[in-house]
């Protein structure tokens, strides 16, 4: 016969009213009711007092090796924070290359819709300044190419000449490799005065950009703060007049006294940078 939990409970009550009806027999053995019923009940209630006391060990090794509640609360808390920083740090790149992307649109009205591509910077070359890395590739969009311009702060920095998966490699303007042409402004009362409409830029390496002028008779000496644009038909049209830098510096040329020599440093700080936009020459 199988023992089921209802038939060992009665099993076990029939056993105590055979005992407490012998013990009756014996002189001297009956107790007060009280005292027999309390004696039943303790028989009955040995398998759920055990089965407690086994779940209570339990429980007590559960918090034991594992955090209290408060310490757990806690820990949710700290890790839920994180998160809320993260997306709210996001939020806050993807609205200021939104900011960037409406500035450059407005700037130049020859940008055509959906060329712009927001980038977040991945780092810069260890030699240097004058490579860096962003976060999109051609698995982010395959009309990315090789030659497409970079801009940042309203500015020209440099052209995609490397295109993988997931990022793509910036030569920077700055770069030995890179020339361009460009003219030489300064904007005075709101006016803009050209002082070369022929300037050939080329990057000096370590974050710099030089340029040669020739002295010609009648022309106006460059100085320090004057704006270098870019003039250039290698360049897309819809970009040409964008700003390079800045001139740092004017000095007499080493190699002939009619040439003036300029320093020129890019608009932004590279290492400063955290956003850039990829204008795509072409579309899918």
């Amino acid at each position: 016969m199988k023992f089921t939990p209802r038939r060992s409970f009665w099993f076990l009550f029939t056993a105590a009213i055979i005992s407490a009806l012998i013990s009756a027999r014996q002189p001297g053995a009956i107790r007060p009711p009280r005292n027999a019923v309390a004696s039943v009940l303790q028989v009955l209630m040995e398998p759920v007092s055990w089965t407690f006391t086994r779940a209570q060990s339990m429980l007590d090794s559960v918090l034991t090796f594992h955090p209290t509640p408060d310490r757990q609360l806690n820990r949710l808390t700290a890790h839920y924070d994180r998160i809320i920083t993260l997306l709210r740090t996001r939020i806050e790149v993807l609205q200021n290359l939104l900011h960037q992307t409406h500035l450059l649109e407005s700037t130049f009205p020859g940008i055509q819709p959906g060329t712009l591509m927001a980038a977040n910077v991945d780092g810069f070359s260890s030699a240097g300044t004058d490579t860096m890395w962003l976060d999109r590739g051609y698995a982010t969009d395959r009309s990315l190419k090789n030659g497409d311009p970079v801009l940042a702060h309203l500015s020209l920095v440099g052209r995609v000449t490397s295109v993988g998966p997931q990022t793509c490699r910036v030569t920077l303007l700055t770069a030995p490799a890179m020339k361009e042409t460009a003219k030489i402004v300064r904007i005075s009362n709101g006016v803009e005065h050209v002082i070369s409409r022929d300037c050939l830029v080329v990057g000096s390496g370590l974050g710099t950009m030089r340029c040669q002028l020739d002295q010609s008779i009648g022309s106006i000496r460059p100085q320090k703060g004057d704006l270098v644009v870019l003039s250039d038909s290698d360049w897309p049209g819809v970009i040409n007049g964008i700003a390079l830098g800045t001139v740092t510096s004017v000095a007499a040329s080493h190699r002939t006294s009619l040439r003036w020599s300029l320093d020129i440093a890019p608009v932004c700080k590279m290492p400063l940078v955290h956003h850039a936009v990829i204008l795509l020459a072409t579309r899918p």
